[in-house]
């Protein structure tokens, strides 16, 4: 996808492969005459390659995001928007930096992981509640190794419901884990050091 101001008024289904790389999306869903929405199947691949925006028209919560396949923000080190609901039951892999939902954010299922590197690392900021249950983990990028008590503040938010489940991906190995550390607002994930080099 490229190019400039998108309208979609219809429900877009990806079972294939979307690369966005420029312009922006406004999903518009009246429940009447519209009914815009994003479902991203299993197998599907929607990547976010630069600080773009989707919206929706009018901001009424009908519109949504599902995400039943990847996600992931793999390119700019700025913000890039999805301002409707968005549902997580596939993989989000936040890269590079900022993703801002502006809203909930259900990540109730599924796999959220934060990229590392050596000069970012990825966030993800909503003014509303985010709801956790899933899988969390860590991808180190560019070869980089944090050292041991590194902390990175990966979620803003305005409420937090629960806690992510499954912490296994916090286990990167190279000699380090991460902690998940929550306050009501944030969640940081701090480094330290396993007994092994390569555990």
């Amino acid at each position: 996808l490229g190019g400039g101001q998108k309208e979609l008024g219809g429900s877009l289904t990806n079972s294939g492969q979307v690369v966005w790389s420029a312009g922006s999306i406004s999903v518009l869903n009246n429940a009447s005459t519209l009914f815009g929405s994003i479902e991203n199947q299993p197998g599907g691949s929607w990547d976010v390659q630069g600080d773009l925006s989707i919206n929706q028209s009018p901001a009424n919560n009908y519109a949504a995001f599902r995400n039943r396949g990847l996600l992931k923000k793999s390119a700019g080190t700025g913000t890039a928007s999805l301002d409707l609901p968005f549902f997580n039951q596939g993989t989000l892999k936040q890269l590079s930096g900022i993703l801002d939902f502006g809203r909930d954010l259900s990540l109730y299922a599924g796999t959220v992981v934060f990229g590392v590197s050596s000069n970012n690392f990825g966030r993800i900021n909503l003014a509303g509640t985010a709801s956790l249950a899933g899988s969390i983990a860590v991808e180190l990028l560019g070869g980089f190794v944090p050292a041991s008590n590194a902390t990175y503040q990966v979620m803003s938010y305005g409420v937090r419901a629960g806690a992510f489940a499954n912490t296994n991906g916090l286990n990167v190995g190279f000699g380090r884990y991460f902690t998940p550390v929550y306050t009501p607002t944030t969640l940081t994930l701090q480094a330290a050091a396993t007994n092994g080099p390569n555990a």
